[in-house]
């Protein structure tokens, strides 16, 4: 299921709205790469560049309000032996000379199907006078059966 998302699906964004929601399944028990695309939106802000992934978090959505779901439910890991000391928030890499993000996401074998998360990310942009611009994007994420 590793899958590349295209966040603007052909539609433009301006720099200040964020688009509806993505979609992503995972199987319990799985852990996968989710890509998120981001050459569309980058496209609609010349000049402007990805620079830093200021929060990353998984919210369950079974919980009302929504709450950060539990990490022994699902988590953002780093898919390494040994997390590293310094990385960006939810070990989200930034990838395609920074025209795309790519997050490992793990699942608990218990998780049954039909369970919803999302994953909520600020992203930050620089242009090179440093002007910054904050695009929040989100996943949702489907537990689908084995």
């Amino acid at each position: 299921m590793n899958m590349l998302v295209d966040t603007r699906r052909g539609v433009q964004c301006g720099p200040f709205q964020s688009c509806t929601c993505l979609t992503w399944e995972a199987r319990p028990g799985e852990q996968l790469p989710i890509q998120i695309d981001l050459q569309g939106f980058l496209a609609s802000i010349p000049g402007f560049s990805l620079s830093a992934i200021e929060s990353a978090v998984i919210m369950d959505l079974q919980k009302s309000p929504p709450v950060p779901a539990d990490e022994d439910d699902i988590a953002l890991v780093s898919g390494m032996a040994t997390d590293p000391t310094q990385h960006q928030p939810g070990f989200i890499n930034l990838v395609g000379d920074g025209k795309g993000i790519e997050a490992l996401i793990w699942t608990s074998p218990t998780l049954c199907a039909g369970q919803c998360f999302r994953l909520d990310l600020v992203l930050n942009f620089t242009d090179c006078t440093g002007r910054k611009l904050t695009l929040r994007e989100c996943v949702v994420i489907r537990i689908v059966a084995v």
